[in-house]
C-alpha cells in the first residue's frame, strides 16, 4: 500500500494526530498555559493504516482549567471546532478553517473574521528570525512550548504506541 508519509509510522512517528492536533494543543498552551496532567486513548478504528486514526484526551492546565479533546481522522465529516467555555460565556474558533471567531455571552454574540495568511508559517518564521538577528525581538514560540505539546500528544497515545 502506497500511503502518504504522514501515515507511515516509520517515517512520521505517528498519524494525522501528530501532524494536526499539535497545532490545536499549541494554541491552547499559548492561550491557557501549559497542560499539567493528561490522560488519553488512541485507536485505529478504520484499519486503513497502522497509525492511530482516533484520539481522545482529557487534560488539566497548570491554571486549574480542565479540557477535553477528540480527534477522529476516519469520521464521515471533518469537524474543526474548538470551544473554550467559561462562567460568563464561550469562545468558539477553528484551528485550520476560515470560520469566524465567535464570543458568546448572555448579552449577545460577537464575531471576528479574518483572512488566513497565504503562507501560514511565514509570520512565525519571521518572529524566530527576528529573535535570532535582533536582541530585542522575542518569538512567542520556543522549544519549551513545542516539547510540552509533544509530551501531551505522547501521553494521549501511550497505550496505542505500546501495542505496536
Amino acid at each position: 500500500m502506497n500511503l502518504p508519509w504522514r501515515l507511515q509510522p516509520e517515517i512520521s512517528g505517528g498519524g494525522l494526530f501528530f501532524d494536526l492536533a499539535s497545532h490545536t494543543l499549541d494554541i491552547l498552551d499559548f492561550l491557557l498555559g501549559p497542560i499539567k496532567e493528561v490522560h488519553g486513548f488512541a485507536s485505529n478504528q478504520a484499519g486503513n493504516y497502522h497509525v492511530e486514526d482516533i484520539v481522545t484526551g482529557s487534560y488539566r492546565f497548570e491554571s486549574g482549567i480542565h479540557g477535553v479533546g477528540s480527534w477522529c481522522f476516519s469520521a464521515y465529516d471533518e469537524v474543526d471546532v474548538n470551544e473554550i467555555i467559561g462562567s460568563k460565556g464561550k469562545i468558539t474558533f477553528s484551528t485550520f478553517g476560515n470560520a469566524p471567531v465567535v464570543l458568546t455571552k448572555a448579552s449577545g454574540e460577537e464575531q471576528w473574521s479574518f483572512e488566513p495568511p497565504q503562507h501560514a508559517h511565514q509570520p512565525l518564521i519571521e518572529t524566530i528570525m527576528a529573535e535570532l538577528t535582533d536582541e530585542s525581538a522575542v518569538s512567542p514560540s520556543t522549544g519549551l512550548n513545542g516539547a510540552r505539546t509533544n509530551w501531551v500528544m505522547g501521553e494521549m497515545t501511550r497505550s496505542f504506541k505500546q501495542k505496536l
